[in-house]
């Protein structure tokens, strides 16, 4: 019977051993840190968080310029990054507008400068689904198609309007003498890009440059090329450029104008690309070409066998060229390199 002996003392030690506790961890003795506080599991309302470009789809109906859109970081970023698009020149002329609308989850609105309009007009379409951009610039006789990843396939809705858009331009007509229509995106033209051309002109090249190859390294050996017809033959001819050390110097570079047999048109030296061909304006048949050289643009004219070889010597040319000229061997857009 000695444990009641020690009775008083063992419930002392739990008595006292409780206070400590609770001095520790008041909370813990606290009724008041069972409650639940109901906020807590409130259900807060959903928010909608787009990413990308698909914050557009709350803004159909509404007008570009109204809700900002092209100050919207990641469109505004986009729009930037598409090959050749001028984003400053497209918010300066886009101040007439309609309203964002879509079709087949494709997004189209149009702009315009006020002043200048429909001669110089935008067309902006934006594919949800397969995530890419297209812009198409009207500017007097000329479309250009800018495409972030590809051509987007229009829904018929649209693509009729914008063929409406092209007759009134005069763009794509047959025999049209003033129409130029390109498309710019980061594939290249067929008129410069084709590889059995390519393979062609390799062999053209080769055979005029027989005498040099053993000089040239493997670099210089490349070049590019543009398809042109500038005497409306039907037939192609090509404006051959290099870009290296061999063909250039501190005053241009040279050129080769071929026929399409490979025989030679036109060696032109001391010269700057772009070469401008003038739709509207012809000299024994063949278009008119502007070239920059020794700082200044030259017009050169076909004499009725060759253009002037060295554009240097031609008094200076101080007309700004036409819209509906075209550019040939332009650095501005992409153009692939081949070897000869």
């Amino acid at each position: 019977m000695k444990i009641f002996n020690y009775l008083p003392f063992i419930l002392f030690s739990l008595f006292y051993g409780c206070n400590e506790l609770k001095k520790e961890n008041p909370k813990l003795f606290d009724k008041r840190t069972i409650e639940i506080d109901k906020n807590d599991f409130q259900t807060k309302p959903e928010t909608k968080s787009y990413t990308g470009i698909n914050f557009l789809n709350e803004l159909i109906g509404k007008y570009p310029t109204h809700e900002k859109i092209f100050k919207n970081e990641i469109l505004s970023h986009r729009l930037k990054e598409i090959d050749n698009l001028d984003f400053d020149k497209l918010i300066a002329n886009w101040n007439t507008e309609t309203p964002l609308v879509i079709e087949d989850q494709i997004i189209h609105a149009s702009g315009c400068n006020d002043s200048d309009c429909p001669s110089n007009a935008y067309e902006l379409f934006i594919d949800l689904t397969n995530d890419n951009i297209n812009v198409y610039h009207f500017r007097g006789n000329t479309l250009r198609v800018y495409a972030e990843k590809e051509w987007i396939t229009l829904p018929k809705i649209f693509n009729d309007e914008i063929e409406i858009k092209k007759y009134y331009a005069k763009i794509g007509v047959l025999n049209s003498s003033v129409s130029t229509y390109s498309i710019y995106s980061r594939t290249y033209s067929p008129h410069n890009s084709n590889e059995e051309i390519a393979k062609k002109i390799s062999l053209f090249l080769t055979e005029l440059l027989k005498d040099d190859l053993a000089a040239m390294t493997e670099d210089q050996r490349e070049f590019q090329y543009e398809e042109v017809d500038l005497n409306d033959d039907g037939i192609k001819e090509y404006l051959v450029g290099f870009n290296n050390s061999y063909f250039c110097g501190s005053g241009g570079c040279t050129y080769y104008l071929l026929h399409n047999n490979g025989t030679v048109i036109t060696i032109f030296t001391v010269s700057e690309t772009p070469f401008i061909v003038m739709v509207s304006s012809k000299t024994n048949g063949w278009r008119d070409i502007l070239v920059k050289s020794d700082g200044w643009l030259r017009q050169l004219k076909f004499d009725g066998k060759t253009y002037p070889s060295n554009p240097s010597v031609l008094r200076e040319f101080n007309e700004i060229p036409s819209d509906d000229a075209y550019r040939l061997l332009w650095d501005e857009f992409p153009i692939p390199y081949f070897i000869f």
